[in-house]
């Protein structure tokens, strides 16, 4: 299974994805008892909403940390002049 960059675990030591599955089971588990189609369309909307700005955050976050690496191996390297 791929993360997509959310493999590490959180604070209680269990992978974000984990719990990040966990969570859309149980949302997807009670949806089933939903019949109202709008209430549904509203919920697949606002779970993708809000994986796409987890995703964007996640990106965002990765670049920043790429760059500030980048820039201290830039400034500490001992083999150019």
């Amino acid at each position: 299974m791929e993360c997509h960059g959310i493999c590490s675990p959180n604070i209680s030591n269990i992978e974000r994805s984990k719990l990040i599955r966990v969570s859309a089971r149980a949302e997807f588990e009670s949806s089933k008892q939903e019949n109202d189609p709008e209430v549904l369309a509203r919920a697949l909307v606002n779970g993708r909403m809000a994986l796409d700005e987890v995703h964007e955050k996640y990106k965002a976050k990765q670049t920043r940390v790429q760059q500030d690496f980048t820039k201290d191996v830039s400034r500490t390297r001992t083999d150019r002049s």
